[in-house]
């Protein structure tokens, strides 16, 4: 069974030029996107990532985050996709309750990086510039990123965890469903075969990465 990193590396080998992601007219083809979370998969690894580990996604839906789901997974990382619009309580709770130690971020949501290290994030990855120092918890930035060389990354089974998508907590506190690659892929699955979705076709991305909609899009 090809994992879902392991079908963008598919993609990226039978279609490299091909655009994969588009965004506001900005289009990243499927060997930069290949390559681009290659590095950042390294880089969490060379933080201390391990598998089983959550890293948190703290970006607007964009490339960057199309980036850091990957980035994570190919870490053997589940990601956590936190609602970029999210409030302080609802961002720290959510850290805290899975215990995400990496952050992948941008300086817009800087604010909240202190709260968020206050419950338990370490190290906070910039997707989108050179962010100043911070105290009580590491910072690294694009350039770093970019850099990074790219060795041998960690072995991921069906069985592992993909992600984990919080509810929305209406009737308490948020609680986080966890989902293997196994199960995203039935669904995807399912859903390639129902609607018949060939490489020749764009898929539109409604939904937000906390909700499991977005993982057919993907």
């Amino acid at each position: 069974m090809q994992l879902i990193h392991e079908r963008l590396r598919e993609s990226a080998r039978r279609y490299p030029d091909a655009p994969a992601v588009v965004e506001k007219g900005t289009a990243i083809s499927y060997a930069e996107l290949d390559s681009l979370s290659d590095r950042l998969a390294a880089r969490l690894v060379e933080l201390g990532v391990e598998a089983g580990d959550r890293v948190g996604i703290f970006l607007p839906k964009s490339i960057d985050a199309v980036v850091g789901l990957y980035g994570a997974m190919k870490a053997g990382a589940a990601y956590v996709p936190i609602d970029p619009s999210s409030k302080e309580h609802r961002a720290g709770y959510i850290a805290g309750n899975c215990r995400i130690r990496h952050l992948v971020s941008s300086t817009k949501r800087k604010s909240l990086w202190p709260a968020l290290a206050e419950a338990g994030v370490e190290h906070v990855l910039v997707m989108d510039g050179e962010p100043e120092p911070a105290e009580g918890f590491s910072v690294h930035g694009r350039e770093w990123i970019d850099g990074a060389p790219v060795g041998e990354l960690p072995r991921v089974i069906s069985q592992d965890l993909a992600y984990i998508l919080y509810t929305s907590g209406s009737t308490g506190d948020p609680k986080g469903v966890m989902l293997t690659h196994q199960n995203c892929l039935a669904f995807v699955e399912w859903a390639v075969d129902e609607y018949q979705v060939t490489h020749e076709d764009r898929l539109s991305s409604h939904a937000p990465f906390h909700f499991d909609l977005s993982t057919i899009d993907m």
